[in-house]
């Protein structure tokens, strides 16, 4: 790991988080019957319930910020190396067919992801959490 003062400089992340949506879709979904519910709670509701992100993030609810994922269910790729947009030397998913496809991702309603690349000025800025719900 290097140490430097620009964050988006430095080599970290986690390996696989980009891909998380459709292996879950192609493990969870295809091969166990897993509702898509219970997937959007499991990437979305939960995690932002748990870190006092609710009703904001987490939620297709009038006056959420309108973040979703576009998906193709009827689709199949192989997911390569040149694909990944990380820093990691490896990852355990290269070579792996999936079953599903994220096609674009949006947040607060304008695209940041599409075909494979991040938008033009998709930009971001660091989330710290709220106050966590009692029980979550």
């Amino acid at each position: 790991m290097k140490l430097a003062s620009d964050f988006f400089a430095v080599w970290g992340g986690i390996a696989g988080v980009q891909s998380t949506l459709a292996l879950l879709l192609d493990a969870g979904y295809f091969q166990r019957g897993l509702a898509l519910a219970a997937i959007a709670n499991l990437l979305a509701a939960n995690p932002a319930a748990r870190l006092g992100l609710a009703p904001q993030k987490g939620s297709l609810s009038l006056g959420s910020d309108a973040d979703l994922a576009l998906v193709d269910l009827n689709t199949s790729h192989t997911l390569w190396r040149e694909e990944l947009h990380d820093r990691h030397k490896f990852s355990p998913y290269v070579g792996r067919t999936i079953r599903s496809r994220v096609l674009r991702t949006l947040r607060r309603g304008t695209t940041i992801f599409h075909n494979g690349h991040p938008a033009a000025g998709a930009g971001g800025q660091l989330v710290r959490p709220g106050p966590t719900r009692q029980g979550a």
